[in-house]
């Protein structure tokens, strides 16, 4: 009986999926295949049921590379096969946001964060890993609408900082987001699903902002870029959704210290010595919202010069030869030029706000400011001008694109000039502009506007520019003469004063999109490609750059009112004169960075 049990098992069979031994071999296999799942993938918190399946279906590209030798993929967050709801998450039940009336809202099935650098890196060192989404969800959509949806990543730790987030080869299930880190320790990682980009349950692109995930990362000191240690730093629940503004007054600080470093070790992956050795200044950076006294302040690096207080101003400016600046631009220029101006005198004028004219002001060195009722253009007497040697001068511009192409809307507004721009000063030391807010607010197809127009408005500064530096040159000359004829001192001049060596003309970057204007008709991904946009055409006018992002990235979400889409406040004061003050960190460090800026970076 044994015997023909054995040869009807080694009978050959007409079809070899049928032979017992080739059953057998098939369910040995595929238990070893579940076991080695299991363990493979039982560090990630999941069981064994869930592990015997892939993770997800598609995409995850990072997989083992035995070939390599390279270690396994590392996995920071994952969502599940099924998703779930926000408040379900275990990971951040802390981070639910509802709003009342609202829909059930679930974060998809096959949602994971890849890579080494997701749970740790190296202080100074360009770091990356990965979001992919098993599929597009809001992100697929037509080409020039690619950013109507959007992922925002976040760091909150010993500083506060926005990753920079951006597709991997157009493809809009896999996500890269790269960040770099300054300050050592512990940091909370934030994803937050904006515009409804991973939300399913979601009807239609919500202008609200989400949290989905969170998770912890460390970034290591590095001993070439180690920076002084501070007495405190946030806990793990430091203000992640949003970070809550602070007093206006103490949230900037001229010079300051950062958070502890604390560990030592290198990470793995390869760059280069520049990188291992350089600084924030080296690669563009003045600083950052660093935590102090329980709220992010903004302290300037320690490569940084010294930030002058406010009262300093003026005499610093002067210093370096900077005796006229113009900003030109849309409100949140006009908010800048008042945010400096409240700074240097304490006090603005509620008429002043919402004004969509040309201003001018002459400051003295001690902080008096008198405003010109004839704008820029207003003459005014030497005497004067010797005892208020700083002039400020603002001129609106709503819109640099055409109405009616490309979904444009609303040039002109409130100027009439929807073809044109104004005439501004040719005597300014430093002229400071902007121009694509409104295109990322008013135009339907934004990117494409930007490309089309800015170009016109970038010569037309241009041919400023060679206006100011005939000026310059006429001037210089002048000034020349009159030192020789008086013994090596010009008519009028400070011991102090110096040549600017402008004139210069700066481009301020396109602010981040806030509140109504997110989402139904821009987000910040998109505006983050149109200020790359506008980068990669400065240098061939000779324009400088200025990058606000860091500023006014991090806190976008600070508010003055549930509709304004700017970062400086306007409180009335108690008196007839409609005089008041103006407040919030975010427009207050911008106005103290422009001022770095000019007088350590043009000079």
């Amino acid at each position: 009986m044994a015997a023909s049990v054995r040869d009807e098992f080694l009978k050959p069979h007409t079809s070899p999926f049928l032979n017992p031994r080739y059953i057998l071999a098939f369910l040995l296999g595929a238990a070893f295949a579940a076991l080695f799942s299991a363990a493979r993938l039982s560090p990630l918190g999941l069981s064994i049921a869930d592990s015997i399946l892939p993770l997800p279906a598609y995409p995850y590209p990072y997989d083992d590379n035995s070939s390599t030798g390279a270690s396994p993929r590392h996995v920071c967050w994952w969502s599940g096969r099924h998703g779930g709801n926000i408040a379900d998450s275990p990971d951040a039940p802390w981070l639910v946001e509802r709003g009342e009336g609202e829909a059930e809202r679930r974060v998809p099935g096959g949602v994971v964060v890849v890579g080494e650098e997701c749970a740790r890196c190296v202080a100074g060192r360009l770091c990356a890993f990965t979001i992919a989404v098993q599929r597009p969800a809001h992100w697929d959509v037509p080409r020039y609408s690619a950013f109507k949806g959007e992922l925002l990543v976040a760091l909150h730790g010993p500083a506060t900082l926005q990753a920079r987030v951006a597709r991997i080869d157009n493809d809009a299930r896999r996500i890269l987001v790269t960040y770099r880190a300054w300050d050592a320790g512990d940091y909370v990682v934030v994803v937050r699903d904006s515009c409804g980009t991973l939300n399913y349950s979601a009807q239609h692109l919500s202008q609200r902002t989400h949290n989905i995930a969170n998770w912890t990362l460390h970034v290591a000191s590095n001993p070439h870029t180690a920076l002084p240690s501070a007495s405190r730093s946030p806990s793990a629940a430091a203000p992640a959704a949003g970070v809550g503004a602070g007093e206006a007054s103490g949230d900037v600080v001229g010079q300051g210290v950062v958070a502890q470093n604390s560990g030592g070790e290198r990470m793995g992956g390869e760059e280069s010595m520049a990188e291992w050795w350089a600084t924030p200044c080296s690669q563009g950076d003045s600083g950052r919202w660093l935590w102090q006294d329980d709220h992010y302040r903004w302290v300037p690096y320690p490569c940084a010069p010294p930030i002058p207080p406010p009262s300093q101003w003026a005499s610093a400016l002067l210093a370096r030869g900077f005796r006229e600046v113009s900003f030109v631009g849309d409100s949140h220029q006009r908010f800048l030029f008042l945010h400096l101006l409240f700074l240097l005198s304490g006090h603005v004028n509620a008429s002043l706000v919402k004004s969509h004219r040309e201003m001018s002001y002459l400051v003295g060195r001690a902080g008096q400011v008198r405003m010109l009722q004839g704008g820029p253009e207003e003459q005014v007497g030497e005497e004067e001008r010797l005892s208020m040697p700083l002039k400020l001068n603002f001129y609106w511009v709503d819109g640099i694109y055409e109405n009616d192409h490309y979904g444009c809307t609303n040039r002109g507004r409130f100027s009439g000039r929807d073809s044109s721009f104004p005439s501004i000063s040719t005597t300014a030391d430093v002229t400071i502009f902007n121009g694509g807010f409104w295109t990322a607010a008013f135009c339907q197809h934004a990117e494409r506007a930007l490309g089309v127009y800015l170009p016109a408005y970038l010569e037309w500064a241009f041919f400023q520019l060679e206006h100011t530096q005939n000026q310059r040159s006429k001037w210089r000359a002048q000034r020349k003469q009159e030192r020789e004829a008086n013994g090596g001192k010009a008519e009028g001049e400070g011991e102090e004063e110096a040549d600017s060596g402008g004139p210069w003309l700066v481009y301020r970057s396109i602010p981040p999109l806030r509140t109504q204007y997110r989402c139904m008709q821009g987000t910040n991904a998109q505006v983050m490609h149109m200020n790359d946009v506008v980068q990669g055409q400065l240098e061939r006018y000779g324009v400088a750059w200025l990058n606000m992002w860091p500023v006014e990235l991090p806190r976008f979400t600070d508010t003055c009112s549930g509709d304004d889409p700017h970062f400086t406040c306007f409180t009335p004061g108690n008196n007839p004169h409609g005089d008041g003050v103006l407040s919030g960190p975010v427009g207050e460090a911008a106005a103290y960075r422009t001022v770095q800026y000019i007088l350590n970076e043009l000079s």
